[in-house]
Formats: C-alpha cells, structure tokens, sequence
C-alpha cells in the first residue's frame, strides 16, 4: 500500500479539492496512527473532544446565520440556546473530570493535581469568558436557559441584493444572570463583571472565543502533566498539519498509474477530531 498526504480545501461550490503534497512512507504511516489513535483515545478519556466538539458547533450555526440572507429562524436560535448551554455543561465536566482523573492517579496533595487547580485558577483570573461560562453553567444547571438574543442585518440593493453585506450579533442579555447570581450569592467576581458593563447585553460570541484561549491553555497544562507521549504524538500530528500551508490536512492510500501519472486517491484516514488537541498541545512548527 501507497499513502500520501493532500491538503484539501473546500471551494465555494461546496466541492471539496485536493491537492498533492507528498508520499509518506510505511514507517511514517505507522507513526501516524499511533499517533492519531492515542489522541483519541486521550480526547475521549477525558471529555476534551466534546468541548471542542460543541464550541465547534456554534460557530457554525454562526457561520450559517452569515451564509444566509434569509433572517434567523427560531430553530436557529433554539440550535444557539441549545449549543451554549451544552457547552457551559461540558466545560464544567471537563473540569471535574480532569480534577478527578488527576486525583485518582496521583492524588490531590500531588505536584499534578495542584499544577492543574492553579492554572484553572489562572484562566479563570484572565479571561473574562472563562468566568462567565461558570457563571452560565450555574445559570444552566439551576434556573434555566441563557437569555440570548440574535440580531442580522442583511444590506444591499433590492430586489436581488447580489452584493449583500450581512452582520450577525449574539449577545447575552446579562440581567437575568446577574439577578440569579446575586441571589444565590455566588460567582462574585463574574458578577462585578458584568454589573461594570454600562450596555445590557454582551457580545456572546467574543466571551466564548475567550473561554475557548482559557481552556486551550488547560489542554496544553494537562498536555505537559501527562508527559512526553501525549506531547510527542500531538506534536507529530501537528507537523502534518503545517505541511498543508492552512488547508486541511488528508492522508489517502493512492494508486499511481505510472503511464500517465495520474493518481488515484481511496481509504482516507480520519483524524480531523483530534486536530483541535493537536493544536493546543502539540509544540509550534
């Protein structure tokens, strides 16, 4: 058997296009899957792979608000209520879990479990959005949905708006979330947060981009506490990547007619779920 890797693009028809890049060899190949299956199974271990999984969701159901020039339906918003909350859910049960898993194996007096409490304590310190999805976890968990409200503009010239602009806003309406918190007396320092905010409602999509930096460090932390394999096998993956200049990274069995030099390309091996912990642990390239 023959591997190559291809960078592939999606173009704008909706068609997926790949291009060559190189051949890898049986060993490389060999290394590659061993890399890719202890990233799964590490991803998957630990609810790392949903967290990525459901933030990614969200920016798509963004992504397909600025698509359309149709205005936003209320599946759609009942899709954004549902990914947000799912997100806040799992974020809270990776940091559970991981708490857990670190002090089953090393126990909570451990250099790694307290590594881990402090760098959690340091995110929640820099980013903002880190502390409001605690704070909308709890919000979740105990009262009820977030208070969240889409806006899109579509401007152009009518009838046919061939060159339509769209602009999309999600924002938290922080009220309610405030109200909740007070009341039941917690997340203080969120609170301040929000009540120094002159506006009613927050860009959402911005607070959750900042969680995400806050939990990409927790991976990287967690990267460096579980040892070299973990960083090898990442940073192995994450060599890959950066051999497609950008585009996504595909390693297909070919076949080359060497007559013509045509190459035929079947039984891809899938790894895009890892790609996001690859990138958060792996070392730069």
């Amino acid at each position: 058997m023959t591997f190559a890797l291809f960078a592939a693009k999606r173009e704008e028809s909706g068609t997926v296009s790949y291009r060559y890049i190189r051949a890898l060899d049986n060993a490389e190949i060999e290394g590659i899957e061993r890399a890719i299956n202890f990233c799964r199974q590490y991803g998957e271990r630990l609810p790392i792979k949903i967290v990525f999984t459901t933030y990614s969701s969200f920016c798509e159901l963004i992504d397909q608000l600025l698509s359309s020039r149709e205005l936003q339906t209320k599946s759609i918003l009942d899709a954004i209520h549902a990914q947000v909350s799912a997100f806040c859910l799992f974020w809270t049960l990776f940091i559970d879990h991981s708490k857990a898993d670190l002090s089953s194996r090393f126990g909570k007096e451990s250099g790694a479990y307290l590594r881990f409490v402090r760098a959690s304590n340091e995110a929640y310190d820099r980013h903002p959005g880190y502390r409001l999805v605690d704070g909308l976890r709890n919000y979740v968990q105990h009262v009820g949905l977030p208070n969240i409200a889409v806006s899109k503009q579509v401007k152009g010239e009518p009838p046919a708006f061939a060159e339509a602009s769209v602009d999309v806003q999600v924002s938290l309406v922080i009220q309610p979330l405030v109200a909740a918190l007070v009341k039941r007396k917690e997340k203080k320092v969120l609170v301040a947060d929000l009540e120094s905010i002159s506006s009613d409602t927050i860009d959402l999509v911005w607070y959750l981009n900042d969680a995400m930096s806050g939990f990409r460090y927790l991976v990287k932390v967690l990267g460096e506490i579980d040892g070299p394999e973990l960083k090898q096998s990442a940073t192995l993956l994450k060599s890959v990547l950066s051999e497609t200049k950008g585009e996504f990274p595909a390693i297909q069995e070919i076949v080359i007619d060497h007559t013509s030099g045509k190459i035929t390309s079947f039984n891809q091996i899938q790894f895009s779920d890892v790609l996001p912990l690859v990138t958060a642990v792996g070392e730069p390239q």
